[in-house]
């Protein structure tokens, strides 16, 4: 019989080595060098010189991770990696900055690698022919936050293709994981008038899309509530001095409104600038309430403002497993999945 010692010593080298065993065959699953069925538990043992459990214990926790599956009495196999692609049509290539993207990126590449799917990211390149005909031989599925204001090339939305985040409208026949942006001005009219405001204003750009419908439900809220709705429409460059404007026109009021609405937290952060430099404080004097759950920007003043997030981390894994589904099952009916937002106080 064996003796404890010798067992803890063996359980001890089999730990040491198993974590060896399961990088070196992962590494070579994710890049493409092992593929179909897996070499028996007595080949790979002998090719790591390592014995039959340490081999058992990596090969199951490559089951865990989603990267074999096992048919008894056949074998283990290698899932097919499919090869995806996270594609912004807007010319900017700043978007990929926006916290509240980036979430949406950073939660689909986790799902992504966890089921050993290689990920490219591409932006503002997207309408150039070379990159277009690289993306379209090299991928089988398309994850893709789409401007409507943009051309999109037809080639790729031939590909599997999800769409995340935007407008609620949809494009024919693919799927569209989202939230539901016409809450959003109901959440922050409610919210403004919870805390006693009977007047309210918007500050922020004016175009239409996204923030055209959140103005317009916000308005109509405020109005149906019997609360007094102000806004400030003007040019609009996306900078502080956009901003200053609209704050000035509000301060030049004899009755500056007690509520203000912005459609993002950076706008909110320039806000509370304005309002500081004119003795004015926030949450005290005016209450605030902007968009998109930014934590740095949030923070960026003394002042906590709140937020409403678009949940876009659960967008990004959503729309992840969406696509592997859809390359899967090409013939799948396309859906739409819009969450609700959520107030951030």
């Amino acid at each position: 019989m064996m003796s404890t010692d010798v067992k803890n010593q063996n359980n001890g080298k089999l730990e040491v080595k198993y974590p060896k065993v399961y990088k070196a065959i992962r590494k070579q699953i994710e890049n493409g060098l092992l593929t179909g069925a897996l070499p028996g538990v007595k080949q790979l043992a002998l090719e790591y010189d390592v014995n039959f459990m340490t081999v058992n214990k990596a090969v199951k926790k490559l089951e865990t991770d989603g990267l074999v599956y096992r048919i008894p009495r056949k074998g283990t196999y290698v899932k097919r990696q499919y090869c995806v692609a996270v594609c912004f049509n807007d010319p900017n290539p700043e978007i990929m900055a926006v916290p509240v993207y980036h979430r949406v990126v950073m939660a689909a590449q986790r799902y992504f690698s966890s089921q050993g799917s290689p990920m490219y990211l591409e932006g503002s390149l997207l309408h150039e022919e070379n990159v277009v005909n690289i993306l379209r031989n090299r991928i089988d599925g398309l994850l893709l936050f789409l401007n409507e204001n943009f051309p999109m090339p037809k080639e790729l939305l031939r590909l599997p293709c999800v769409r995340v985040m935007g407008s609620e409208s949809s494009l024919p026949g693919i799927d569209h994981i989202g939230y539901k942006n016409s809450k959003i001005g109901l959440i922050a009219g409610e919210y403004l008038l919870d805390r006693g405001c009977k007047s309210a204003t918007y500050i922020g750009p004016f175009r239409r899309g996204l923030f055209e419908e959140r103005i317009n439900t916000f308005k109509s809220f405020l109005a149906s509530n019997g609360a007094e709705y102000f806004e400030f429409p003007s040019e609009w460059n996306h900078d502080f001095a956009s901003v200053e404007k609209q704050v000035f026109q509000m301060l030049a009021m004899e009755t500056v409104p007690d509520g203000i609405f912005c459609p993002s937290d950076d706008i909110m952060a320039n806000v509370c600038t304005i309002l500081y430099r004119n003795g004015i404080m926030p949450d005290r004097d005016v209450k605030i309430i902007a968009c998109n759950n930014s934590g740095p920007m949030m923070n960026s003043t003394p002042d906590v403002f709140a937020s409403i997030e678009l949940r876009s981390g659960e967008i990004g894994r959503i729309g992840a497993e969406r696509l592997l589904e859809r390359i899967v099952n090409p013939k799948m009916q396309p859906e739409s999945i819009l969450l609700d937002p959520q107030l951030i106080v």
